[in-house]
């Protein structure tokens, strides 16, 4: 099956995948982030086979609906027809913000013709060699691996307890990596597998995070042949000053004993 009107988005999650979402949306493209009926494709998917299969059963119900002038799901800003660029705000060092909501929206009937955009993280990488295979266009968001560590550190996702549980049918190493102890080491693990799960898919588009902040237009004409339209002006956000950078000597450490993979796009 060929699906060259739907691109997959997917990466290390703090990595810049809602941020690249959001510049994608200002294009003629629809932009679905994090859908929540990922959840329940999730559930009806026990390998990567069928997650590719029912995905493109999804894909095209929702072109039927929106021809059919029905309303689909979409994930906002708060507030906002925006799709959100970052999906917590953080408050105070204890405190953090949800800036998602969703909401049913009727989209004019054309746009069912246009490009979907679909993001997930975690799901898409955890079965990437089978969406690949599907002939699925990808695209993988990657990050410095230190400040990502430190990101999720600083904030309340899955990815901060260094494990997976609800993915680990769709993989051993998954699973091996939430035994591990402490979290540290977990984390380390996990974003170590990001990088394995993208250095051996040579068909990923790589996107690296400090490429995107420096020259959004061309890395996403480079990527995805869209011209963006507006003014982007980004700053990298590896050096937040909510992170705690006392740990960044130690997040080294570790990742110099427990990992390899980030080095083939990262040198420390």
């Amino acid at each position: 099956m060929n699906h060259l009107n739907t691109i997959l988005l997917t990466g290390i999650p703090r990595s810049g995948t809602s941020l690249l979402t959001s510049i994608l949306s200002s294009n003629s493209c629809l932009c679905l982030s994090e859908p929540p009926w990922l959840k329940e494709l999730k559930e009806q998917s026990d390998n990567a086979v069928q997650l590719s299969d029912n995905l493109a059963l999804k894909i095209s119900n929702l072109r039927s609906k929106i021809k059919n002038k029905q309303p689909i799901e979409i994930v906002f800003k708060k507030n906002s027809s925006e799709l959100p660029d970052n999906y917590f705000k953080r408050i105070n060092k204890k405190t953090q913000k949800n800036q998602r909501e969703i909401r049913a929206v009727k989209l004019p009937q054309s746009s069912a013709n246009n490009l979907f955009i679909i993001k997930a993280n975690a799901l898409f990488t955890a079965n990437l060699g089978g969406l690949l295979n599907g002939n699925w266009p990808i695209i993988a968001v990657i990050r410095d691996p230190v400040s990502v560590i430190m990101s999720w550190r600083s904030v309340k996702i899955a990815s901060s307890k260094g494990r997976l549980p609800n993915l680990e049918k769709y993989s051993i190493d998954l699973a091996d990596i939430g035994k591990q102890k402490p979290l540290l080491k977990r984390q380390v693990l996990l974003i170590d597998w990001y990088f394995k799960q993208f250095s051996k898919k040579s068909k990923v588009s790589i996107i690296r995070y400090e490429d995107l902040v420096e020259n959004p237009k061309k890395i996403v004409f480079d990527s995805t042949g869209l011209e963006i339209s507006g003014n982007y002006s980004l700053n990298s956000k590896n050096n937040r000053p909510e992170y705690n950078h006392k740990e960044k000597i130690q997040i080294t450490e570790y990742l110099h004993k427990y990992g390899k993979h980030y080095l083939s796009y990262y040198n420390y």
